[in-house]
C-alpha cells in the first residue's frame, strides 16, 4: 500500500467513524435522553396538579354547587386523568427502560403502577370516599404518589 492509499483509507475509515458514531448518538438521544425529559415534565405536572388541586382531593358536588365549582371539579378530573395518561405513555417510551430503572432516573415497574393507580383514583376526587374515609386518604394517596415521584409534599 502506497502512501495515497492510506491517506484514502484513513479518510474514509473517519467519516465513516464519524457517521456511525453521530447515528449511534441521535439513537441514543432519541430512544433514550428526549423520552426521560417528556417523563420528568409529565412528573412535574402531576405534583403540581395534586398540589394545585389539593383542596378538592376530597370535594363531592352537591346540588347547590354553582356552575362555576362544577366546571373547576370536572376540570380538576379530567387534567388529573390526562396526566395519568400523559406519564404513563412518557414511561413506557424510555428505551431501554431497565437502564433508566438502574439509573434511578424513573421508579421500578411496581412502583409506577402504584403511581398510575393512584392518580387515577385521585382522579375521582371525593366521589369514591365513604363517609369514614374523610380527607386523610385522599391526602395520604396524594403524599404517597408524590414521594413515588420524588418530590416532597
Amino acid at each position: 500500500m502506497d502512501d495515497f492509499d492510506k491517506i484514502l483509507l484513513t479518510g474514509v475509515v473517519t467519516v465513516l467513524g464519524g457517521f456511525f458514531i453521530h447515528s449511534a448518538s441521535q439513537l441514543f438521544l432519541k430512544l433514550f435522553i428526549e423520552p426521560i425529559q417528556r417523563y420528568r415534565q409529565h412528573k412535574s405536572e402531576a405534583v403540581t396538579l395534586l398540589s394545585f388541586y389539593s383542596n378538592m382531593l376530597s370535594a363531592r358536588l352537591t346540588e347547590d354547587d354553582n356552575q362555576e365549582y362544577q366546571e373547576r371539579y370536572y376540570k380538576a378530573q379530567d387534567e388529573i386523568r390526562m396526566c395519568m395518561a400523559s406519564i404513563k405513555a412518557a414511561y413506557y417510551s424510555i428505551s431501554p427502560r431497565w437502564l433508566a430503572i438502574l439509573l434511578r432516573v424513573i421508579p421500578n415497574q411496581a412502583e409506577f403502577k402504584k403511581v398510575t393507580s393512584n392518580l387515577l383514583s385521585l382522579s375521582f376526587l371525593g366521589q369514591l370516599l365513604t363517609e369514614q374515609d374523610r380527607m386523610s386518604k385522599n391526602m395520604d394517596l396524594a403524599r404517597s404518589t408524590v414521594a413515588i415521584l420524588g418530590a416532597e409534599w
